[in-house]
This record gives C-alpha cells, structure tokens and sequence, in this order.
C-alpha cells in the first residue's frame, strides 16, 4: 500500500458501527474490517461439510463447486480445517492497492460473493467497479491479478481465530449431530 494512504481507515469504518463491525491486522500488516450488521445465516449446505476446491480444471470449476459452503484452511488440525462461508459475512479490505468491500450473499440456498472495488478510496463511496460470482471471489482475485500473492482466506480475515471460532459455533449450533466434533469449541 502506498505510505501516503491513512492509516485510520479501519477505525473510522468501525467508529461507524462499532456494536457491528471490528478491525483485524493480517500477516502482512494490512487491516481489515469485518462488518456483522447483516446478520450471519447458516445454509442447509453448510450441513455438507464440502470445501471450495480451486485445483480442478477452471471449466468445471463453478459446478464442482456448487453447493460449498466451506474454504479449506491448510495447516491445521483435520477436525478444525473447514472455515465457514456465511451470507452476511462482510469484509473491508485491500489488495493490489486497491480497496474492496467483499460480501457473502445467498441466494435460492447457493452462495453468492459480491465484490466491490473503490480505487484507492478508503471511504468506500467512489465504487469504481462490482461483480457477483459463485466461486468464493477466485474470479475477482484472477481479474486483478492478486491469485498469487492473496489468498481468499486472508482477504477475508478468516485467519482470526476469534472469527473463525464464531463461524463454526454458528454452524455447529444448527447441525450439532452431523458433525459433533469437527465445529465443537474447545474447553476454555
């Protein structure tokens, strides 16, 4: 990110919200902003338990990929590896230098992921560009050319425990029969 870009971005978006939204640091020293104010649902798909997989061939992709409701999370303990994409999940986040709003959408019981991009406007008032896809934002990653160095795990800050503990807690409330260990919180 350029130096000259304010580094109070994210306390202004979460000072315009705070009961709902909260900022995180990623690995890389870039800052988030997770907005709950939508609500978190979970899907009958989500009782499935079936990862997004990115390595199949890009023409059967999308319906390989029908009905995922996860993203796999590598290093990581095998009963602890799926993270939850939930509609109304929404992130403030940048990449490329440029600053996006990413959403999780439902529609019909399949996700939606609803990417917008503001330039280099940390408002988030000037859209300059928006898509809707079914492929958990791999296609927007591969139009701005950020696949390689951005991973959809990281744009979306769900390398924080906390929030991928609340994600799982939410899943693991609706199904707690299906999947009775791989969601289960650990003693505290």
């Amino acid at each position: 990110m350029p130096s000259n870009i304010s580094h109070t971005w994210y306390t202004t978006l979460v000072a315009q919200d705070p009961n709902n939204r909260h900022a995180i640091q990623r690995s890389n020293g870039c800052w988030s902003v997770i907005d709950y104010s939508a609500g978190l649902r979970v899907l009958d798909l989500h009782n499935e338990a079936k990862a997004f997989d990115f390595n199949t061939n890009n023409i059967y992709n999308e319906e390989y990929n029908r009905n995922s409701g996860y993203i796999f999370s590598r290093n990581q303990e095998k009963e602890r590896a799926l993270i939850p994409l939930l509609p109304g999940y929404v992130v403030f986040t940048a990449a490329g230098k440029k600053w996006f709003k990413l959403s999780i959408l439902e529609r019909n019981n399949q996700l939606l992921f609803l990417w917008e991009e503001f330039g280099l406007d940390t408002s988030y008032t000037n859209k300059k560009a928006q898509g809707v896809e079914q492929l958990a934002f791999h296609c927007m990653l591969k139009e701005y050319g950020l696949e390689s160095n951005n991973t959809i795990r990281s744009l979306l800050g769900l390398y924080d425990s906390q929030t991928i503990n609340k994600l799982q807690k939410l899943v693991h409330d609706k199904f707690p029969l299906q999947y009775p260990t791989i969601f289960q919180q650990e003693p505290s």
